[in-house]
């Protein structure tokens, strides 16, 4: 599977017509294309033989890499993803995937929806190979709140203010603190 590498065979004591051989070739990042002599030997009986070569082009791959997502609540904006990026140093192009992702890396918490979503950032060669690097990000519901209705107070007296949370907590911050109890 290459000529300056000995190591590397395979033999095929039943050979046959039209028959498939396969060998993976370990991943390279650099240089973006790398040549190898593959060399085919062929036997009939035990003293004829006859061989040809053939220069197969193996091309890098990218390597792809997405780093942590931090959770997020599902009301901010959309935002530009910043955590994906290749670092084989080769020339590509690249797209992200997954629920509420445009292509381009643009993530919406609110089309994403609430929970664990898994996102997909992919690095392609001009050459047409491809990684791909995955990660989790979590979606965080957040509250839906009603401070209740407007109120009119008197100096000096007290009202109870009524506010309520319809899908988490029951913790409230009210600000300015002053006079609250």
């Amino acid at each position: 599977w290459d000529l300056s590498d000995g190591t590397q065979l395979t033999i095929d004591e039943e050979p046959a017509a039209d028959k498939l051989y396969t060998h993976r070739y370990p991943v390279f990042r650099q240089p973006a294309s790398r040549a190898v002599t593959i060399k085919l030997t062929a036997y009939s009986g035990t003293v004829c033989q006859g061989e040809t070569t053939q220069v197969i082009q193996l091309l890098a791959t990218p390597d792809a890499v997405l780093d942590p997502l931090p959770e997020v609540c599902d009301n901010i904006p959309a935002y530009q993803l910043v955590q994906g990026r290749d670092i084989s140093r080769l020339p590509v192009s690249i797209l992200y995937t997954g629920p509420g992702l445009s292509g381009s890396g643009v993530f919406n918490p609110a089309i994403a929806g609430k929970g664990e979503h898994e996102l997909n950032f992919v690095t392609k060669s001009q050459g047409g190979c491809a990684d791909t690097a995955t990660a989790k990000i979590i979606v965080n519901e957040s509250p839906r709140i009603d401070a209740g209705p407007d109120r009119v107070v008197l100096d000096g007296t007290f009202i109870t203010l009524e506010a309520n949370t319809s899908n988490v907590g029951k913790r409230y911050l009210w600000s300015p603190p002053e006079g609250l109890d």
